[in-house]
């Protein structure tokens, strides 16, 4: 909707006095600017509808950092670099009761994060992966696996490997896929053991620092 008032003004040949035309001066420009009647009808509709938006957003920002707050799974998945309080959130409500898979390649495979494989002439060769289950959860974990490689430790290390090996977006798929599955561990045993003496330092830091 922001867009579309950007467009209002470009298609009338008005330059934009603002760079955030939603702010008070750019909201008194826009209230002020004159147009021919049908633009001027569409530029006060949109941004009565973008504060409606803006309402029932952060209505629903508070209910799941509430939300958040009151679930411990929350903290532990949010360890994994690439994982905040929402992508946590999303994991956690998709996945449900995780003691229903017996092992975190049962989860990433009803996940669509496992390679399909195709066998002819007694060969095996791994395909694509099979895009089933929540597509909701693979878009986060491939959100989450973006910041692979932002920092250190074995995501990065894996991401730099099999992207300089297969590309950039197999490496993206493949870390997802592995942060599903220290997903699976933390939502079974309510930690990430590979996560936890990282944990433990910063603790430690913080506690030497306020000491």
């Amino acid at each position: 909707m922001k867009q579309r008032v950007g467009a209002i003004l470009a298609k009338n040949g008005i330059a934009r006095p603002y760079s955030n035309l939603f702010g008070p001066g750019g909201s008194r420009f826009l209230a002020e600017l004159e147009l021919r009647a049908g633009p001027r009808r569409r530029l006060d509709g949109l941004p009565a509808l973008i504060a409606a938006f803006d309402r029932e957003i952060e209505t629903t920002t508070k209910e799941i950092e509430q939300q958040a707050s009151a679930d411990a799974y929350v903290d532990v998945l949010c360890q994994i670099r690439g994982v905040g309080r929402y992508i946590a959130m999303l994991v956690i409500a998709e996945v449900g009761d995780v003691t229903r898979f017996p092992s975190a390649r049962h989860l990433c495979a009803w996940a669509g994060l496992t390679p399909t494989v195709r066998s002819s002439d007694g060969k095996a060769r791994l395909g694509h992966i099979s895009g089933q289950g929540s597509p909701a959860l693979r878009w986060a974990l491939v959100e989450a696996a973006q910041h692979a490689p932002t920092g250190g430790g074995p995501l990065r290390a894996a991401y730099e490997r099999i992207a300089k090996r297969r590309g950039k977006q197999v490496a993206k798929v493949a870390v997802a896929r592995k942060i599903l599955t220290l997903c699976y561990y933390g939502l079974r045993d309510g930690q990430i053991r590979c996560l936890a003496p990282r944990a433990k330092s910063r603790t430690n830091r913080t506690t030497a620092v306020t000491r």
